[in-house]
């Protein structure tokens, strides 16, 4: 059995603010908005263009790195 390392990121999507909750093994790519306010964030989970959260390339790069195996 394989452990499974998660991440919290905020749902920008239509101005939500919603935490959510995603695998990290998913994670296709990440794509900054040229607004700089959010990041287009590629998932298995999405099957519409991924997921518009309000954090950074760098800040997800982080939360990866800090995350846990459960």
């Amino acid at each position: 059995m394989s452990n499974i390392r998660f991440i919290s990121v905020t749902n920008n999507y239509n101005k939500t603010k919603t935490k959510m909750v995603l695998s990290v093994n998913g994670i296709q790519g990440m794509y900054p908005h040229e607004n700089g306010i959010s990041t287009t964030l590629k998932h298995d989970s999405h099957n519409n263009g991924g997921y518009e959260v309000v954090e950074s390339v760098e800040e997800i790069l982080k939360l990866i790195k800090e995350s846990r195996a459960i």
